[in-house]
């Protein structure tokens, strides 16, 4: 991670943002939402291939059950971050669609954790 804020090489960014995507899974729940997401967040490059990477990493913790986000870390903390950079003119048109797919899919995980998270609420009134 240090790589990507200490470069401004967008290939070594790039390859380093896939590196660290392989070894998500490998990497502690705490390790990734203490340290990784942070530094990601700290990344100041608003290049297409570097915005994918970290687009990349957001999407694979989502997906990795060991991982994923909850709704509230959804809602406060990614949404907030990925919804800005989908808008970076450096994007084309399949690279936007990409953001806009993944940042769906994590509006529907918390629309489906609160709805679940309500009914069981109203049952128990």
């Amino acid at each position: 991670i240090s790589l990507c804020l200490n470069t401004s090489s967008i290939s070594l960014q790039v390859k380093s943002l896939v590196s660290l995507g392989v070894m998500l899974e490998s990497l502690d729940k705490h390790i990734v939402m203490d340290q990784v997401l942070p530094a990601i967040i700290k990344i100041p490059s608003k290049e297409p291939g570097v915005l994918m990477g970290i687009l990349g990493i957001f999407h694979k913790i989502m997906t990795t059950k060991k991982l994923g986000f909850d709704k509230q870390f959804l809602a406060m903390k990614v949404l907030p971050y990925l919804i800005p950079l989908s808008m970076e003119p450096s994007l084309n048109l399949s690279q936007f669609n990409q953001f806009m797919l993944i940042i769906k899919d994590m509006i529907k995980k918390i629309e489906n954790e609160q709805q679940q998270y309500l009914q069981q609420v109203s049952k128990m009134e």
